[in-house]
């Protein structure tokens, strides 16, 4: 095991700990753990944002859309939802937030494959006649979206 997963294991055991009132003898944890009591952030957010690092640890290239999308829910999207409860944003729910924190991650992907950096690889290998298309979903509720589609 590479020095980069076992200090993610470290961290995320500490994290672990922490949230389930273990002391945490870290002070960057020390003061997430005050965060997280005082904004009400759930804790699945932080075990979530762990394991998307965990993906980047573990995965140069994802095979399917699903895959980076599930990425993308673990580190952006925990992030968004965790950032509205730190800022005491109450109006969407947490999917909603978390969906707006995917979106924002895979358009960071794509900005910065458009510029030859190394968020190419992550992005699913081509399918058909290699181009990446959007196409538009049926808003859920009262929202918007846009859809990537490798057809």
């Amino acid at each position: 095991m590479d020095q980069g997963h076992l200090d993610l294991d470290r961290w995320a055991s500490l994290v672990s700990g922490g949230l389930r009132g273990r002391i945490a003898h870290h002070p960057v944890l020390e003061v997430f753990l005050r965060s997280v009591e005082q904004c009400e952030i759930p804790h699945e957010c932080a075990l979530e944002l762990i394991e998307g690092a965990r993906m980047d640890l573990d995965h140069l290239r994802y095979q399917s859309f699903s895959q980076l999308r599930g990425h993308c829910y673990r580190t952006t999207g925990m992030a968004s939802v965790m950032m509205a409860h730190a800022v005491g944003f109450r109006g969407l729910c947490p999917k909603q937030m978390a969906e707006i924190g995917i979106a924002s991650g895979l358009t960071s992907l794509l900005r910065r494959a458009g510029r030859g950096s190394r968020a190419w690889p992550h992005l699913p290998a081509a399918r058909g006649n290699g181009r990446l298309r959007l196409r538009r979903v049926r808003p859920a509720a009262n929202a918007s979206a846009t859809a990537p589609s490798t057809r």
